[in-house]
């Protein structure tokens, strides 16, 4: 098998995993807050570093819910980017404008995505702990090594994608001259 029957034999695999993701992760999400819900014991169990004086109102906990909700909209943006790339790759579009500017809103998704995580977690803490007594309110800012990590790799994939952009331009002025 040639190399190229298997990058686009690859490009198709990875086509079908993105889509699925794109369905799955929503899915996923609804039947989660349909069959369990989230109640102050779950929220309890996943952020114990905030702890809540008083229960929970309603209104806090679904805005609660919405807020931890947030990171899901930029990575289901960059999946979809992705699956436009793995579209494209399994094509046979390797190099092109079009390709490059993909890559690019892949990194520009994954940057978004990790502010969004990062911001969060404050906004997280507040709402749990709003009804807490004066001096019992946490507003907690936290930065993961994967975090760090995926910033790292947007910033990557972003330079690549402008390298192919400026490889692009490159090959149309020198064909202009030929």
């Amino acid at each position: 098998m040639t190399d190229k029957r298997r990058f686009r034999r690859l490009a198709r695999t990875l086509h079908v995993l993105s889509v699925s993701a794109l369905v799955l992760i929503p899915v996923g999400i609804l039947s989660w807050l349909l069959t369990e819900g989230v109640t102050a014991e779950t929220v309890a169990t996943r952020l114990p570093q905030f702890i809540a004086e008083e229960p929970l109102t309603t209104e806090r906990l679904g805005l609660l819910i919405a807020v931890s909700l947030l990171p899901v909209l930029p990575a289901l943006y960059t999946l979809e980017i992705m699956r436009q790339l793995f579209a494209r790759y399994a094509g046979g579009d390797v190099i092109s404008i079009q390709i490059a500017r993909l890559i690019q809103r892949i990194g520009l998704g994954m940057f978004i995505l990790v502010a969004a995580q990062v911001v969060i977690h404050p906004i997280q803490g507040l709402l749990i702990t709003w009804a807490n007594s004066q001096g019992n309110r946490m507003l907690s800012i936290a930065l993961s090594e994967s975090d760090i990590g995926l910033l790292l790799a947007a910033g990557l994939v972003t330079l690549i994608g402008w390298a192919m952009a400026e490889a692009h331009r490159i090959a149309e002025e020198n064909r202009s001259f030929v």
